[in-house]
């Protein structure tokens, strides 16, 4: 992963890139580590107390669908961006990148996910607040 990170960076330095796949491949990159490391601070009980609570699961799963989002929005715009222009049309530099429009696809639909568990972590944080005001 790192050295897909390293060759969208050479290709964006030499120009051969624009910023917008750069962004995409980061994200894509960046979206594993993300979402690994609540995780492994969890199951390696070096978090604190608060996160074992419903509250604490709550916002754990708020962040995670927020990486996923974050991670793979940038991805959408570019998609956006290639749908937008015809091949013929696009400067050169993403001409030779929209070979991989297939692969950068896949990873542009995945902010609906991170929607979806942002949304269903606000609802359980709402729904256990709700059970603390109550009684």
């Amino acid at each position: 992963m790192i050295i897909v990170l390293l060759d969208a960076f050479d290709k964006y330095k030499k120009n051969q890139a624009s910023i917008y796949f750069f962004k995409c491949i980061l994200g894509i990159v960046l979206l594993p580590i993300l979402i690994i490391i609540p995780m492994f601070l969890n199951t390696l009980d070096i978090s604190s107390d608060f996160i074992h609570t419903d509250i604490g699961q709550s916002i754990v799963i708020i962040i995670m669908g927020m990486s996923v989002f974050m991670c793979s929005y940038p991805c959408r715009k570019y998609m956006k961006y290639l749908n937008s222009e015809t091949v013929d049309r696009l400067p050169e530099k993403d001409k030779q990148i929209y070979p991989f429009k297939m692969f950068i696809d896949r990873g542009a639909s995945l902010w609906i996910i991170g929607a979806i568990w942002m949304l269903v972590g606000a609802g359980l944080l709402i729904y256990e607040l709700y059970l603390i005001l109550s009684k």
